[in-house]
């Protein structure tokens, strides 16, 4: 049977949707990875990424990064790394990695280890990566 373009239609895709509720561990991090993917949740509550603002600041959790991100999206439930030396230990608390890993994915001082790009180049897209690459190598299964 020939193909028939009038009549073939493409499966629907669900679109995604923020959960106002953050889960805990590994699943709440990769709720934060599909968050970073879609800026229009967080930049319609004025957060603005700006990576570079965890070193200029000397601070995490206001604007600029993913933790800010998660602070944005769930202020009730995401604490302020209110000092950039805190971010590490705040990752590892609410989502059950350790402190390492958040200092990896969260810190700049292995950004271009992680990234390959300086702080003014790291993009939301780039650390929900590297979040993906961190739950596969945990077996997460979504």
């Amino acid at each position: 049977m020939p193909f028939d373009s009038a009549t073939f239609k493409l499966p629907a895709v669900k679109p995604a949707t923020f959960d106002p509720v953050l889960r805990e561990g590994l699943a709440g991090l990769a709720q934060l990875s599909e968050a970073l993917r879609h800026p229009e949740w967080w930049e319609a509550r004025g957060h603005e990424w700006y990576f570079p603002r965890i070193l200029e600041n000397r601070s995490c959790g206001t604007t600029g990064c993913a933790w800010g991100v998660a602070m944005t999206l769930w202020p009730k439930q995401v604490h302020r790394a209110d000092m950039y030396f805190a971010v590490g230990p705040a990752a590892a608390g609410h989502f059950g990695i350790p402190e390492s890993e958040g200092w990896r994915i969260f810190g700049t001082d292995y950004v271009r280890s992680v990234y390959g790009v300086t702080e003014y180049e790291v993009t939301p897209a780039m650390v929900a990566d590297a979040i993906d690459a961190l739950l596969a190598a945990k077996g997460w299964k979504g």
